[in-house]
């Protein structure tokens, strides 16, 4: 997890570092992303330019250009050009435009935004740009000439890189145009001097396509781009004296690894280098073939999750949200459900990762929320009062139309009481707009009365940060850490560490997972109310609520604790006393059971338990007097001895005398739990 968060934080502070301006829109040209070049460019702010459309920024432009536009990406992936860009104080520049489709997500464009120096005039740029581009026209005739060729003839594998030069719009403009097109020129005589180069095409500006003939493998093709890159970092010296150092990053593919289209190697050998552009100068990438088979399933799932939506595949199910003290249901969280005509029942594990950050994503939890009004009416109806959660992702919050949508659903059951439904947001890195998030949810609360939750929690970048800044009504411990707590004293530290930390911020908690009658007890010790899980039930269909409903009665060993959480000392005793009672169970299993196949032993060691790790906290904090320690501790350490005893002669095959000696000392044991409880007052 720490490396895939350092790789994020080095492509954000690369894409926002670059001197070339960077905007990604989706395809009705509405600003998704910009870089700080671009603020820089334009005078407008990052949020001054979301949600605009990309025409804005230029002056005197037609329609005609952005449908040319659209025609060059759909018949070549790429467009390049001149176009008329206007500052936000009203001056007016000349910019070199670069746009390419996104192969990670179709419907999304990456464009590359270059201020043209100086004091060229448009139509001065837009001739040389049309002349260069009637050269590359007869070029790309070349190289595709010479790739057809080379696959007749290459006895091993065609190597087909993308070279783009690092920053070179800084030798524009220390330099002036005249060095930076004579460093373009003796870019390819240095390319030329490594033998196993058969063709070099000038693709765009300072982009090139180089194929490289009989390569072996990836490595021998990376030990030659090694060898060019050194070529190229010499100094280029040019008309007027000036030294000029240039570095590239490139991208390649192989063929007949990759497809054998010339146009679709390019591309891939395209996005290769712009992988290798985020890592930094001078770095080459390979085009993984495995990620394309990836990302092909994955645009799959997404055109079958859209079918599941039209076609009512879908359905929520309901899973029991209960106070542990009084047995009382409070509320349901309401779980998607997709009934795959070949695949069965699918849970969300298994395909809403396909949809982060994508329109899909927007379109199902609107469904969601849909569906969840219509469950609240229909219970409204029956008299039923209690709470419905539903999931939604930090990315449809703070969507444009995330308050329009939920308003028009709303208006259907005007005279449904809405503060019922509750938000549960996964506490992720996709909670990064804390200001934005903490708006959506106090006007959910304010102008809706929906409450809102954070799922997950525990297990996000920013636990403090999150619970400190955003007004949530309820903070959900992770079922991970919950299910783990009896059998990692780790995730225990961490289960009541966040219990703590709610109930200082004055937030109530709930837990997910709880299995075991065990879990519960040791919850209610810590002071946590509310749960749900498998040990109350499993999710459920609608079909099946008033049946549930009727049949629950709550849990005797829970309900007997009510009044355990407000007595501090007496909380931390029943769990000291619940966490003796679990190892003692362990223990019998793994002593008297024959099948002991994915039960966990007790932990011998004294001091790594729960138990023990409890009296080194008990002891720094000073919470009880020096008798009662002394107590637990004798009992504690005794308890060890003998599962040591026992534990060894296990091992040694004495597996009759270690259940005879059990006997032995089991009302040893029963003893030692009853004078636990008696200090329990």
């Amino acid at each position: 997890m720490e490396l895939v968060t350092l790789r994020n934080a080095l492509l954000e502070a690369a894409f926002n570092c670059t001197d070339e301006g960077i905007i990604i829109t989706d395809e009705d040209q509405c600003i998704l992303e910009v870089n700080e070049a671009i603020r820089l460019m334009t005078g407008f702010t990052r949020e001054e330019l979301l949600g605009k459309k990309v025409p804005f920024l230029s002056i005197g432009e037609s329609g005609e250009l952005f449908s040319q536009i659209m025609d060059d990406l759909r018949q070549n992936g790429i467009w390049q050009g001149c176009v008329n860009s206007q500052h936000k104080n009203g001056d007016a520049s000349h910019a070199n435009c670069s746009v390419r489709q996104m192969e990670l997500q179709s419907g999304l464009f990456f464009i590359s935004h270059i201020n043209i120096p100086g004091r060229q005039s448009l139509a001065q740029a837009s001739d040389r740009y049309c002349q260069y581009r009637n050269e590359a026209a007869s070029n790309r005739t070349v190289l595709q000439q010479t790739f057809d060729q080379l696959k007749q003839t290459n006895k091993h594998q065609l190597a087909i890189c993308f070279f783009d030069l690092d920053d070179f719009i800084s030798v524009n403009q220390q330099y002036g145009t005249d060095a930076g097109e004579h460093v373009l020129a003796e870019i390819p005589n240095r390319i030329h001097q490594f033998a196993k180069v058969r063709m070099i095409h000038r693709y765009a500006g300072d982009e090139f396509v180089v194929l490289l003939s009989d390569i072996h493998d990836h490595v021998e093709c990376e030990r030659a781009l090694e060898r060019i890159q050194s070529l190229l970092s010499a100094p280029i010296t040019t008309v007027s004296g000036q030294s000029v150092v240039i570095s590239a990053s490139i991208g390649y593919t192989l063929y007949p690894e990759d497809t054998d289209n010339l146009d679709t190697l390019i591309r891939h050998a395209d996005q290769a280098m712009l992988n290798a552009k985020m890592d930094g100068k001078g770095k080459y990438c390979r085009y993984d073939t495995s990620e394309a088979v990836e990302i092909a399933e994955k645009n799959q799932q997404r055109r079958e999750i859209a079918t599941a939506i039209d076609e009512d595949q879908l359905e929520l199910f309901f899973q029991p949200k209960i106070r542990l003290s009084t047995g009382k249901i409070f509320g349901f969280e309401a779980l998607i459900r997709w009934r795959h005509p070949e695949r069965g029942l699918l849970t969300p594990d298994k395909f809403i990762s396909a949809i982060y950050d994508t329109d899909l994503e927007v379109k199902l939890g609107n469904w969601v929320i849909q569906r969840a009004l219509e469950t609240l009416s229909q219970w409204q109806n029956r008299g039923w009062q209690y709470q419905l959660s539903i999931n939604l992702s930090a990315g449809h919050l703070c969507f444009r139309s995330f308050f329009v949508d939920l308003e028009q659903f709303a208006h259907k059951y005007a005279d449904l009481d809405l503060s019922r439904l509750q938000i549960e947001i996964l506490e992720s890195n996709r909670l990064s707009d804390l200001t934005l998030i903490r708006k959506v949810i106090s006007k959910l609360a304010s102008h809706y009365g929906i409450s809102t939750a954070l799922d997950d929690f525990g297990t996000g970048y920013s636990s403090l940060t999150h619970i400190r800044n955003l007004p949530v009504s309820l903070v959900k411990i992770d079922q991970l850490f919950v299910r783990q707590m009896l059998i990692n004293p780790e995730d225990c530290k961490i289960v009541e560490g966040v219990i703590a930390l709610a109930q200082s911020f004055n937030v109530t908690v709930l837990a997910e997972g709880v299995e075991s009658i065990k879990h519960g007890e040791i919850l209610l010790a810590m002071g946590c109310d509310l749960a749900q899980g498998y040990a109350i039930a499993k999710p459920m269909p609608m079909d099946l609520i008033n049946l549930f409903l009727n049949a629950f009665r709550g849990i005797a060993e829970w309900t007997s604790m009510r009044g355990i959480r407000s007595q501090g000392r007496n909380s931390q005793l029943s769990l000291f006393y619940h966490y003796t009672c679990f190892w003692l169970e362990q223990l019998d299993v793994v002593i008297n059971h024959d099948e002991i196949q994915g039960q966990t032993p007790p932990i011998l060691n004294p001091h790594l338990c729960h138990c023990g790790i409890w009296l080194d906290r008990a002891r720094q904090q000073d919470l009880f007097d020096g008798n009662t320690l002394a107590a637990l501790s004798g009992w504690h350490a005794e308890l060890h001895r003998h599962g040591q005893s026992l534990s060894e002669l296990q091992q040694q095959g004495k597996i009759s005398e270690s259940r005879q000696l059990y006997l032995t000392l089991q009302p040893n044991f029963n003893d030692i739990l009853e004078q636990i409880q008696s200090i329990i007052r």
